[in-house]
């Protein structure tokens, strides 16, 4: 065979195999797309995990939302389901892959069986050079050829290394998204569990703030409404001048002048207070968000309302315009702000009123609840505000309300009528009540005006009347003396059920042995006495101390309340004080 002919068979040979390889891997070029796969797995591997971030920032939470639960959940079988038609993808050409990986195989095996060729061409090339002369040309150009025959091997390989890594991170993913998925169904099921506790812990607030509303409607938790009657007796026999004479004091005995602010419980409107407001040009409505914190207004349709003594009477026709709980001098003041003070006290008494209006209950007529006197006195101020209630958060308020305020009120959770708790004998955590009612915090107060703004409780029976008391720097009055406070703390030691049986006619031998019928040892002889106040935002009186010739009172044993009830019922004269903001000097 001649050299010629040797050559064209070599040629012929190592043209077919670069072709036909070429050729194959041409074939073979079917992953083009499996770049988009990378793609979409690299963006869902981002969503899980910020799914994991999301359901680890749920399951910290106390307050997860269902709307919260329902989001993740669309998330993750969006995920999910875009996996699974990447997975399909990756399964239908799971026999492809296959069918390229002999395909590989093949030509390299077809590669190297056949690179004995450029050798044998350079072997057969050793002669004559002058046949050859174009040789180096076309060996370059063979060579290329090779080159791009081995990088298409190449790019082959790393296709299916590609998807086979494709297929393992898919698999994972598929059991971390399920396993997010079994994470959020237990955040739900928590969800569900918090749900149930939450509604529970709603239940037993309600019922307390039910048990809350009836102790605040009687002013006092700690006094009941026989002793509320006691009281209004021992007023009545004050205001009459009927009241005991000052026992003697001995001689070198201690005694005591009694001073104070404001009246009753301090929490919520001061009415003298709201008055002074009106005559500076207030309306109605800027005089209640004054006293009542973030409220508004809204408007309510109530027919009737049981009203004790007087049956049920019709809500806006009957009751309302009857309701006393403001003060006839008003209107020889400023019967313009009398008349809006008219409009102010009938919105909150609406608003007092529409809890017992709304639930059958029966509303009293006193103090205890709100003054009904009947007839038409505020009617005009009940047509114009027909149906007006204040609201917290779409609910009505408990609009609570007094005379005066003296220089402020005071926070619900401060105030001792509300926060002391007889069966514990504990006051309630001033946070709780506050919390429970955010709209009764105490506010700076100007009511100057009130003959109650700073008073005297040590009144002489030739006094014209209890309705006007002395202010606190009146220097006449017997002060208390020692005889009569040690009868009044030992009347105030008594246990509840003894106490509602003590007048002011009651001797103070019989208080003695009661005391010690009950297994109390009766004070003698008080040296000294004491008045502990709330603290934060109430200056009343929280407990009082004293020391006795044999014996001490400390806190926990006489409330400011009881104090002051014990001294109105006991004191001599027309000593009287009026709220549990009081201070006790010694004289």
């Amino acid at each position: 065979m001649s050299r010629t002919s040797l050559l064209l068979i070599t040629l012929t040979i190592l043209i077919s195999l670069i072709l036909a390889v070429n050729g194959k891997l041409a074939q073979a070029d079917v992953f083009d797309d499996y770049q988009n796969a990378t793609k979409q797995l690299s963006e869902i591997r981002s969503t899980k995990e910020d799914l994991s971030k999301e359901l680890e920032n749920l399951s910290g939470q106390l307050n997860v939302t269902d709307s919260q639960i329902v989001a993740i959940s669309a998330k993750i079988s969006a995920t999910l389901k875009t996996l699974d038609l990447i997975n399909q993808s990756l399964t239908d050409r799971r026999d492809k892959v296959s069918g390229q990986e002999q395909l590989r195989n093949e030509v390299v095996r077809d590669f190297y069986k056949r690179s004995d060729v450029v050798p044998l061409i350079l072997f057969l090339g050793q002669g004559s050079m002058s046949a050859w002369e174009t040789w180096p040309r076309r060996l370059a150009y063979f060579e290329s050829l090779m080159t791009v025959v081995k990088n298409k091997i190449v790019g082959l390989n790393e296709e299916i290394t590609s998807f086979e890594a494709n297929k393992k991170e898919a698999v994972t993913l598929k059991a971390q998204l399920d396993a997010q998925k079994q994470q959020l169904a237990a955040i739900q099921n928590q969800l569900k569990n918090q749900a149930g506790e939450i509604k529970q812990k709603l239940t037993n607030i309600a019922a307390e703030e039910a048990i809350l509303g009836q102790k605040i409607d009687q002013l006092s938790s700690e006094i009941s409404s026989l002793m509320s009657s006691q009281q209004s007796a021992a007023l009545n026999v004050k205001e009459s001048g009927a009241g005991r004479e000052n026992t003697p004091n001995p001689d070198g005995a201690p005694s005591w002048r009694i001073t104070g602010y404001g009246t009753e419980h301090g929490v919520g409107m001061s009415q003298w207070g709201a008055f002074m407001l009106a005559s500076k040009g207030w309306d109605e409505e800027k005089i209640l968000k004054y006293y009542y914190r973030d409220v508004e207004f809204t408007t309510v349709d109530i027919n009737n309302i049981n009203v004790s003594g007087f049956g049920q009477l019709n809500f806006e026709d009957e009751y309302l315009p009857g309701i006393g709980e403001t003060d006839p001098v008003w209107y020889t003041i400023s019967k313009d702000a009398a008349a809006v003070m008219d409009r102010v006290q009938v919105i909150a008494a609406r608003t007092y009123a529409y809890d017992y209006a709304k639930n059958g209950k029966t509303i009293c007529t006193t103090q205890a609840c709100q003054v009904y006197v009947g007839g038409d006195g505020k009617k005009a101020a009940a047509e114009a505000t027909r149906g007006k209630i204040i609201t917290y958060n779409g609910q009505p308020i408990r609009a609570f309300y007094f005379s005066t305020s003296g220089p402020h009120t005071d926070d619900i959770g401060d105030s001792p009528s509300f926060a002391f708790n007889s069966d514990s004998r504990q006051y309630k955590d001033s946070g709780n009540l506050n919390d429970q009612y955010p709209y009764l915090r105490g506010v700076e107060m100007n009511d100057s005006a009130s003959p109650f703004n700073n008073w005297s409780a040590i009144i002489p029976n030739s006094w014209k009347s209890q309705s006007y008391p002395p202010k606190s720097d009146f220097g006449g009055g017997t002060p208390v003396g020692q005889i009569d406070m040690t009868d009044i703390l030992n009347t105030a030691l008594l246990n509840t059920t003894d106490l509602e049986r003590v007048d002011s006619h009651t001797s103070m031998e019989d208080v003695r042995k009661m005391l010690r019928a009950e297994g109390k040892t009766p004070l003698d002889s008080v040296k000294s006495i004491s008045a502990v106040t709330m603290g934060g935002s109430s200056d009343r009186v929280k407990w009082i101390t004293a020391e006795g010739s044999n014996r001490s009172i400390s806190e926990g044993e006489i409330t400011g309340i009881r104090f002051r009830y014990c001294f109105n019922v006991r004191s001599p004269e027309k000593d009287w004080i009026y709220s549990t903001w009081f201070e006790l000097k010694k004289v």
